[in-house]
């Protein structure tokens, strides 16, 4: 169903004011229903690309309030298209986790964590193959177009570790771990591309014409403009 739903609005509206030509920088206003598609800028594989990250919006959020939510609920958390996949979906988790509470036996009385079971094994084993096999595809192609500092993974570990940490002490169950992974992991990599983020690599990103006419990262001698720029995209998500 939620292919279906993200399908859905993804095709009639979502591609339409993230991709569509506007005289205003913050919406798109054709496109819509894939009216003109394909043409010159856009092709079906390009829409199918994009439509990938619609659904994993709505994927990470629902990792976050399983076993606790009525399917009507749910819905409200499928939306179309979005630039920032991880922190979405992770905000929208941490405060549907917080609202409804714990799931049942996941602490005792006195606060403190339980082991709970696994419910089905074959279909964990079959999920993380397909998930495996289809990021192939799906992770390198985000490489066409893309601001990046190359994160350093032993930072981020340290980053998810202290989250997690965190949740058990204030009882906060998350059973993806979106919030602590896709969330907190995700702040990180923004702020970090703030601070690291060579000028080659944003000028590669927004085809400026030359060097150094953009913002880069703080710690590269770039100014404190993309830092801001960073900052300014993690709180405006989580607020």
């Amino acid at each position: 169903m939620r292919l279906f739903v993200a399908s859905l609005t993804t095709s009639l509206f979502g591609f339409a004011f993230a991709f569509g030509y506007s005289s205003n920088p913050f919406i798109g206003t054709n496109f819509f229903a894939l009216k003109d598609i394909p043409n010159s800028s856009y092709d079906y594989s390009f829409f199918l690309y994009q439509w990938a990250f619609a659904i994993a919006i709505a994927g990470i959020t629902s990792g976050s309030i399983a076993e606790r939510t009525q399917f009507s609920t749910y819905l409200v958390l499928i939306f179309p298209q979005s630039g920032v996949v991880h922190l979405v979906g992770a905000v929208a988790g941490l405060w549907g986790s917080f609202l409804e509470g714990p799931r049942v036996g996941r602490f005792d009385a006195f606060g403190k964590p339980m082991p709970m079971r696994g419910q089905n094994a074959t279909l964990v084993v079959l999920s993380t193959f397909l998930l495996w096999f289809g990021w192939f595809g799906f992770n390198p192609g985000s490489f066409d177009k893309i601001l990046v500092a190359y994160p350093n993974g032993t930072n981020q570990a340290w980053v998810l570790i202290g989250l997690n940490i965190l949740a058990v002490k204030l009882n906060f169950d998350d059973p993806l771990e979106a919030a602590q992974l896709h969330g907190g992991c995700d702040a990180w990599g923004l702020i970090f591309t703030g601070l690291f983020a060579k000028d080659e690599f944003v000028f590669q990103v927004y085809d400026s014409g030359e060097s150094g006419v953009c913002p880069y990262g703080l710690f590269m001698g770039g100014g404190w403009g993309q830092l801001g720029c960073q900052v300014t995209e993690v709180l405006v998500i989580v607020s």
